[in-house]
Order: structure tokens, then sequence, then C-alpha cells
């Protein structure tokens, strides 16, 4: 109880909201990427793996640059720059599948700006509950988990009922949400 608790803040609940929904939106795509590249590009899988592999170094550079913009820019700016970069990358990846130069911009970009604001989320989190940092931030990775379990099931939900290429508008559709509860947070 004493931990639940914890959580009648708007604020902090508010920003556990920001973590479930950006990987919501994340997992819409990202749970589907093979059938979609496959759909969209017609790639094969070694192709994949090549384009997951971009995608994992960005996931590197964007842990990186959201712990380093959030130290320059602080936890606030952060969380709203790289959310509405990582909405914005998946929105343009429909646009993207024309060439395997701009799948792989807009894949690294994606990639980068997913990870980039866990770590102001993180800090922001301890700046703002300070006396249950700890608890909070066990709650953002569970948050990240229900986000990742919500995305893979809306991404299936898409995929039963309509084109693959809807996926990543309803992805990046749910990243904006993220992205007013933040503003709210």
């Amino acid at each position: 109880r004493t931990q639940l608790g914890t959580l009648k803040s708007s604020k902090i609940l508010s920003v556990h909201l920001v973590s479930i929904l950006q990987m919501t939106g994340q997992f819409t795509i990202y749970a589907y990427i093979t059938p979609y590249l496959q759909t969209t590009m017609g790639l094969s899988a070694p192709i994949i793996s090549l384009v997951l592999l971009v995608y994992g170094l960005a996931g590197i550079a964007g842990g990186w640059i959201g712990g380093w913009s959030s130290d320059k820019l602080g936890p606030r700016k952060t969380i709203i720059l790289t959310l509405v970069l990582h909405a914005a990358a998946i929105l343009l990846l429909p646009y993207a599948v024309s060439n395997m130069f701009s799948l792989l911009l807009v894949v690294a970009v994606w990639c980068t700006f997913n990870m980039a604001p866990s770590p102001a989320i993180q800090s922001y989190l301890i700046e703002t509950a300070p006396e249950s940092a700890d608890i909070q931030l066990s709650f953002n990775t569970s948050s990240l988990h229900i986000g990742v379990a919500l995305g893979s099931m809306i991404g299936g939900f898409v995929v039963s009922q309509y084109n693959i290429s809807v996926n990543p508008v309803a992805g990046g559709l749910i990243i904006l949400l993220s992205i007013l509860s933040a503003l709210y947070s």
C-alpha cells in the first residue's frame, strides 16, 4: 500500500503514462516490423536483419543523447523534444520505404528517439519524487512493459483489421498522446 500510495500525485502518474503510451506506440509498429518491411519493400530476412542492426546501434546513441540532453536542457524539455522526434520518425516511416537509404535514415532517427526519453523520464522521476525515487523507477520499468504488451496487442488488432501500412500511423498517433501526458505532468 505504501508503494502504491506514491502514485497519488497526478504528476507522477502522468509521467508513468508517458512511458506506457510511448512504448505502446513504439510496439504498435516495432512488433510487426518484419511483415511491415516485407510487405512495403519486399525485403528479405538478411536485409531486415541489417535494418534491425542499424536500429539497435541507433538505440545506443539514443540512450546517450537522452542522458546528455537531460543534463544540458533538463528532463522536462528533453522528454517533450525526444517524444516529438520519436513520433515524427514513426509517422515518416511510410514515406521512407521508397528506398533503402531513406529507410535506414528514418529507422536510425526512430530508434534514437525511442531510447532517448528514458534517461530524462528517470531523471524527472528522481527530481519530482526523491523520497520514493527507487519505487518510481521500478514502476517506470513496469510501465514500459505494459506499453510493450499494449502496443503488441494494438498492432495485432490493426494488422487483423487493416493493412499493415496503417501500423506506423497508429503508433505515431499514440506517441503523440504521450506528449500530451508529458505536458500535463
